[in-house]
């Protein structure tokens, strides 16, 4: 009896092709079988209102990419903190520990330009939520007669969060030199009121590191041209000075919605264990202050 010859089939690499497009037509139709998927965890809502923008100022310690340095901690405190607006001081080198703080927050955040190198080799740069605030003003140092006076010269930049348009004077004052800090506060008053003269925009917002001691009272020009200080807890990682403030005029500024604080990060995140918060964030704390975005223009 003759053997049945066998029908020709396909090569070996043929079926394992036919196979594997057979699994994979199989997976594409699981897929879309399931429906639209879940969104992932959605990160907490900030306590600033759509009708407000929080402005923050922060000296974070020798800001650079050092050893010790968690880059995701500091993005954490200000998405927590709910900040639309940093005004930043102490950026060391080029900024690019400012420019990884931004890819770590991710969008809508951005950056003003970077000050030129000030003293103690230092810079100033403001950082920003786009979807809620935009640039008026190119940043630059202030023009001032005076201006020769300080270390690092303050840095003045324009904004505007809805209705809210505003100048921010950022500055960080001598700490060494006592009797340079005193001859600083003082000009930087009268640098503030004639900046404020001058300018068709009356809201000047000026923040940032005084250095400021309760035994030294170097800020009495501002309260004499009767300027408010917003900040009045502890700014220091022990709590017991209030070197970081906002300084306003309500007789211009009147956007003031009334609320400020400062975030204790060394306390809820590191248990009071001030060195690691200083060296994993910063030995200053954030000072932040609320201010009406819905209002008419008052200037």
């Amino acid at each position: 009896m003759a053997r049945r010859r066998k029908k020709p089939g396909l090569p070996r690499e043929a079926q394992l092709l036919l196979g594997l497009l057979l699994v994979a037509a199989a997976v594409v139709g699981w897929y879309f079988q399931q429906g639209p998927q879940a969104p992932g965890p959605q990160p907490p809502t900030p306590t600033v209102t759509a009708d407000a923008v929080r402005i923050a100022t922060w000296n974070l310690k020798h800001f650079a990419l050092r050893p010790g340095l968690q880059l995701a901690t500091v993005a954490s405190i200000i998405h927590d903190g709910g900040f639309d607006i940093v005004a930043i001081q102490e950026v060391k080198k080029e900024g690019e520990a400012v420019d990884r703080l931004l890819n770590t927050l991710g969008p809508p955040w951005r950056a003003t330009s970077f000050s030129p190198m000030t003293g103690n080799y230092e810079r100033f740069v403001f950082i920003y939520r786009g979807d809620r605030v935009a640039e008026t003003a190119k940043p630059r140092f202030v023009q001032d007669p005076e201006a020769g006076v300080f270390d690092r010269t303050p840095y003045l930049a324009g904004f505007r969060c809805g209705n809210f348009d505003f100048l921010l004077l950022s500055v960080h004052l001598s700490y060494t030199d006592v009797a340079r800090r005193q001859a600083e506060a003082r000009a930087l008053a009268r640098i503030a009121a004639r900046l404020v003269a001058a300018s068709v925009e009356k809201d000047l917002i000026v923040v940032g590191d005084f250095n400021e001691e309760k035994r030294r009272n170097f800020l009495s020009d501002f309260d004499a041209m009767r300027w408010s200080r917003l900040i009045g807890q502890g700014t220091n990682l022990s709590g017991r000075e209030t070197y970081d403030n906002i300084l306003i005029d309500r007789k211009f500024t009147g956007e003031y919605a009334g609320k400020a604080g400062v975030v204790k990060f060394d306390e809820t995140r590191f248990d009071n264990d001030d060195k690691s918060a200083a060296e994993q964030v910063s030995d200053h704390r954030p000072a932040w202050a609320d201010f009406a975005a819905n209002q008419p223009d008052d200037d």
